[in-house]
């Protein structure tokens, strides 16, 4: 059942609407920004101390932090990326990068001007909105020259709303912000990159950055009042750019792809917007049928998490488990409630068993890893666990690591299961001396929530020169690669050196016969638990018939017994009558031997006449007694065809529940 997707559109746009106009507000200032970063404020020339000089406004002309670079000597950047089919270079040594506040609006003052286009007085003790600070409207990073860095200019919905708002825009056109960022980027990304002669990136100036500030201002829409223009940069010293700020609401992009295809969404953006209903809703805790039939073992997924004690997963969880399984297998949306501690966690590790058993299917189908992937892609087997609360995803990406918490000691000590298990030691940060149970296993999940996780993540996981797996694949693609035999490997290839092609490759054809053979056994015995389960299902139909068969054998006996009793009692009296019939004619054949005269016959006496009287009295009683012996002859024909109807009646229902009863014995016997 599809319903209209008309009335989702105001929905989307209200939600667009809210998403565009909630920004970010800096807690402690531009210091305490800068500390969030883990840099520091530096809004003046290089050579001056670290005082707060160095934190005011720039103007114009003021000196930038960083050097200006000769237009016509600017070295080409050092550029790193990844599947290039050649060993990535790691960056020789940290450098600094400058995060650049373009613009940033005072929040409470900000909030009063948006308050009042929309006619609404707000008390800020109950929107519990953060108006102590400010909203930044735009940032971008640039390089240690003062070079743009590709693709790092950020601008708020925020500010674009509030200009939008204030200028007598609708509500209902905020939903535009997708395509005006676009535009924005565009045009405010070339004013920021401007060349030299030579045509190579050029340093940018406070007075470029400045004017760039206005420009946007001036292009949003935004009251000059409102307007804090360039107030710093951020310095921050690392081998690797870092990421552009997030100004905006994730949820946009997708919201404004949402509304564009509202008629045509995927199945999973459908349910969730009440555009396809459940067409037959049911309750788990009162409808067994349903319930038995998610049950069945054909639905049981091939994988369980090992979870310390091995507990199985309790009914509803293991309903709810196969549901999502038989159900979002090519998209769709499930939702599983319940109060804190009632297992939904101990579920999804379930889940995340079963997306790793299918990922390792898909790898081991392959014949030759080294070959053509591209019918492959490993991330429709990744799993993204989000929430508004950031504990119930610790309780996920912080816990599957962790021997302890997520794995029965058996499969960690005793099997001695670990994937990447130092590496994952210091993404989590877990000290070298901490008991062996609070180690990791496996690098199978991280925390990626914020921009700094993800940073931090991705510096210890790839870039660390330790444990990162950058070094370690490197050695592994190119073994004899100049760069990599001229220089020291890092910790992890020496606790665990990467093998070379030939023995990669061996270990690889027994990991995927190990896991075939694993893979068939499951198979197997799943297959005998169809195979029983169906016995099971059938045993209870059986079982569910026997007591039917029962009584209608019971009935097949009581009439057989009646019509038993009806046949003797129509031959006892047909033979009753048979022996009146034997009788009469005997008295008749009597009275005829007993001849009146021929004068009395003549003469018609009184003797003749008595005589003849009495003849036809008798021929009467016989002929009466002759109907009434054909009428019990005729009961008795029709008593003895009742009686073998209900023989044979009784021997098929006898029939019938014995094979019913050998039926229930042999599937009891499975």
């Amino acid at each position: 059942m599809t319903t209209a997707s008309e009335p989702v559109r105001p929905v989307l746009r209200s939600w667009l609407a809210t998403e565009v106009l909630t920004p970010q507000v800096t807690k402690d200032g531009w210091n305490g920004l800068a500390a969030d970063k883990q840099g520091q404020q530096r809004n003046k020339d290089i050579t001056a101390s670290d005082d707060p000089g160095q934190w005011e406004t720039p103007g114009d002309d003021d000196p930038p932090p960083w050097p200006l670079r000769p237009e016509s000597s600017l070295p080409e950047q050092e550029q790193f990326s990844l599947g290039t089919g050649n060993p990535t270079p790691e960056p020789k040594k940290p450098r600094p990068w400058y995060s650049v506040i373009l613009g940033a609006l005072p929040a409470r003052q900000a909030f009063e001007r948006l308050d009042a286009a929309f006619s609404d007085d707000a008390d800020e003790d109950q929107t519990n909105r953060r108006t102590k600070g400010h909203v930044v409207a735009a940032s971008l990073i640039l390089d240690e020259w003062g070079v743009l860095v590709p693709d790092t200019l950020s601008i708020a919905s925020f500010a674009w709303g509030l200009g939008h708002m204030l200028g007598g825009g609708t509500a209902a056109a905020l939903a535009e912000w997708d395509k005006e960022e676009g535009l924005l980027k565009a045009r405010f990304g070339g004013i920021l990159a401007p060349t030299g002669p030579d045509g190579s990136p050029r340093s940018l100036t406070w007075r470029d950055l400045r004017s760039a500030s206005r420009t946007l201002a001036d292009e949003l829409r935004v009251p000059s009042d409102l307007w804090v223009m360039t107030p710093c940069a951020i310095r921050v010293v690392q081998k690797r750019p870092p990421e552009a700020d997030i100004l905006s609401s994730f949820y946009l992009p997708d919201l404004g792809l949402v509304l564009r295809e509202a008629d045509n969404l995927p199945e999973a953006a459908a349910r969730y917007f009440g555009l396809r209903p459940p067409e037959r809703p049911w309750d788990a805790l009162t409808d067994r049928p349903q319930l038995a039939d998610l049950l069945q073992p054909a639905l049981f997924p091939l994988g369980r998490w090992p979870g310390p004690g091995l507990h199985p997963l309790t009914l509803l969880q293991q309903a709810a488990v196969n549901a999502i399984v038989r159900d979002l297998g090519s998209g769709g949306l499930a939702a599983v409630n319940g109060p804190p501690g009632t297992g939904k966690t101990t579920l999804l590790r379930d889940l995340v068993a079963y997306v790793l058993v299918s990922r390792a299917e898909a790898l081991a189908s392959l014949d030759d890893p080294c070959g053509d992937l591209s019918g492959l892609n490993l991330m429709d087997f990744a799993v993204v666990v989000t929430s508004t609360n950031n504990a119930a995803v610790e309780n996920v990406s912080l816990e599957l690591p962790v021997r302890d918490k997520a794995l029965d000691a058996s499969f960690w000590r005793d099997q001695g299961l670990e994937y990447f298990a130092a590496t994952a030691d210091a993404v989590l940060d877990v000290p070298s001396a901490a008991p062996d149970k609070e180690h990791a296993w496996g690098m199978m999940a991280a925390r990626l929530g914020s921009a700094k996780n993800r940073r931090a993540f991705f510096e210890k996981f790839w870039w660390d020169r330790d444990w990162g797996l950058n070094d370690w694949l490197n050695l592994v693609g190119w073994p004899d690669a100049p760069q990599n035999r001229s220089r020291q490997p890092g910790k992890l290839a020496l606790q665990d050196p990467p093998p070379r092609f030939p023995e990669a490759m061996a270990d690889w054809r027994r990991a995927r016969d190990v896991f075939r053979q694993a893979l068939e056994r499951c198979h197997h015995l799943r297959t005998y638990l169809e195979e029983l389960g169906e016995a099971r299902k059938q045993l209870g139909q059986v079982e569910a018939q026997l007591p039917a068969a029962k009584e209608q054998l019971d009935v097949a006996e009581r009439d057989l017994a009646s019509a038993k009793r009806a046949a003797n009692r129509a031959r006892d009296e047909h033979a009753e009558y048979i022996g009146q019939e034997t009788t009469e004619v005997g008295k008749l054949a009597a009275l005829s031997s007993v001849k009146p005269y021929f004068l009395a016959k003549l003469f018609r006496t009184s003797a003749w006449r008595t005589h003849e009287s009495g003849i036809r009295a008798q021929v009467g009683r016989l002929e009466q007694v002759q109907d009434a012996a054909r009428g019990t002859k005729g009961r008795l024909a029709a008593a003895m065809v009742e009686e073998e109807r209900c023989s044979a009646s009784r021997e098929a229902t006898l029939r019938a529940f014995e094979a019913l009863r050998e039926d229930a014995a042999r599937l009891s016997s499975q």
